[in-house]
């Protein structure tokens, strides 16, 4: 599966179809189903605290209600993360702090913080290479790691810094 095939499959990026694809790539990498269902929920919870922050996309009551029970129970009580918690916890802390310094920098749109804000968002897929050592081995993680990278930094650079810039001019 080629990632721009997959991205292509998906113009309007709806959670539901973003979850069909997510679930396949994943799988293809992971092959442990219960590993990539709690990574398929743990991205649509970091993408939910986005779109609260970034106030980019409508966020129902259902979305919070979801992302509440999501946060606080199916994510850390979820049977691979109880089993790698010690070692997802760390990656998943780094990731975050990671997302929310991307966050500030954007709100300084220079040249300089926008391109390290781009690079600080991607962090939070860490998490993939991590899941993937962990159910199918440091070897098999390295030979996919520039193709999580690939997919997950999906977004070209010049469109988000036209998206984040103050002007608006790339």
């Amino acid at each position: 599966m080629t990632f721009e095939l997959v991205t292509d499959e998906l113009p309007e990026r709806n959670i539901a179809g973003l979850r069909d694809i997510r679930t396949r790539v994943f799988m293809s990498w992971i092959g442990d189903r219960d590993a990539v269902l709690w990574l398929v929920d743990y991205f649509e919870l970091i993408e939910f605290f986005d779109d609260l922050i970034d106030k980019d996309k409508a966020v129902t009551r259902k979305r919070v209600v979801d992302a509440l029970w999501k946060a606080l129970f199916d994510l850390c009580a979820h049977s691979f993360f109880l089993r790698h918690a010690r070692t997802l916890l760390p990656v998943m802390h780094i990731g975050i702090n990671a997302w929310m310094d991307a966050n500030e920098l954007e709100r300084t749109p220079t040249e300089q913080s926008l391109h390290a804000a781009y690079v600080l968002r991607g962090v939070c897929a860490t998490v993939i290479h991590t899941t993937i050592e962990l159910t199918r081995g440091r070897d098999i993680m390295r030979a996919l790691s520039s193709d999580v990278w690939w997919f997950i930094l999906d977004e070209n650079y010049d469109s988000y810094r036209l998206e984040h810039s103050s002007t608006g001019e790339a």
